[in-house]
């Protein structure tokens, strides 16, 4: 009742939204159906991934927990917002077709949150690597390749095509950090799976010497909104670099005020739910009790 909420959050994205007009980048790192509630059960997810569409999220790479009720129902699901679900390193058994596209292509119009007003036409690619348990029956049809692998085939290409390369990750820290380091082509992993709570970025050092890849963290069961500012600025080849970094987590508490679109969109998928079925002529008691 006092931390987490999904109408909260929405509340503190509509704010920064409104400080950095066209300047933010939303993104999920995956399991918002992990562990999940009576709606989310119930609707197989459709009603969580209807809020993120509310809440017009950039992208969003599916964590193991999403895989828990069935391939189908996920891509089901997934096909009925605009916002992508990214996911480079899983593929069918069957045949190695990929389940979801594996990024996000720069798109010339997007600007990400920076603290130059003057920035714009930043192009951004968004790599989305995950993890699925393959003992699970989910699992099955599926095959989880090695993530650095993965990314070291796309991030080079991206690199090419982008100013900004970001991972958004369901791999772990400590995978995190090893990508950071074998990957230097990205610039920033957005990261989720291992639950950790970084109240500060980490910074990997590049091996070039160019610069640091940001690690980032948001913690678990949304008590937290991970925010990153970055600053660029072009060098002498025109290629936008990364000249400062603020990193924070938002506290998602009762102070927060509920996003009245997102309680109403809850409340029409929580009626069905609430009808009484019938009732009980005499006390019901445990007895246990």
């Amino acid at each position: 009742k006092s931390i987490g909420g999904i109408a909260r959050l929405a509340t503190l994205i509509k704010k920064i939204r409104t400080e950095n007009d066209g300047r933010v980048l939303v993104l999920h790192a995956g399991d918002i159906l992990s562990r999940g509630d009576a709606l989310t059960v119930y609707y197989g997810g459709e009603v969580d991934l209807a809020a993120m569409n509310a809440m017009d999220y950039d992208a969003f790479t599916p964590g193991n927990g999403e895989f828990y009720f069935g391939i189908e129902n996920l891509r089901q699901q997934t096909a009925l917002v605009r916002f992508p679900t990214l996911l480079a390193n899983v593929v069918y058994r069957k045949d190695d077709k990929m389940v979801f596209q594996p990024y996000r292509k720069p798109l010339a119009s997007v600007k990400l949150l920076n603290i130059i007003k003057d920035v714009a036409g930043i192009k951004v690619a968004i790599l989305g690597l995950g993890f699925i348990r393959q003992e699970h029956p989910s699992a099955w049809p599926l095959i989880l390749q090695d993530p650095i692998v993965v990314a070291k085939k796309y991030a080079p290409l991206l690199r090419k095509q982008a100013d900004i390369v970001v991972a958004l990750t369901h791999i772990g820290l400590t995978e995190d950090n090893k990508l950071a380091v074998e990957v230097p082509q990205l610039d920033i992993i957005i990261g989720g799976h291992s639950h950790n709570q970084l109240d500060m970025p980490v910074r990997i050092p590049k091996p070039d010497g160019t610069g640091e890849v940001i690690v980032v963290q948001a913690g678990d069961y949304g008590r937290f909104l991970g925010r990153l500012d970055i600053r660029l600025q072009k060098n002498e080849n025109s290629q936008y670099h990364i000249t400062k970094v603020i990193g924070q987590l938002l506290s998602i508490d009762s102070r927060i005020k509920e996003d009245m679109e997102i309680n109403k969109l809850l409340k029409r998928y929580s009626e069905p739910l609430e009808e009484v079925l019938c009732t009980s002529e005499v006390t019901l008691t445990n007895p246990d009790s």
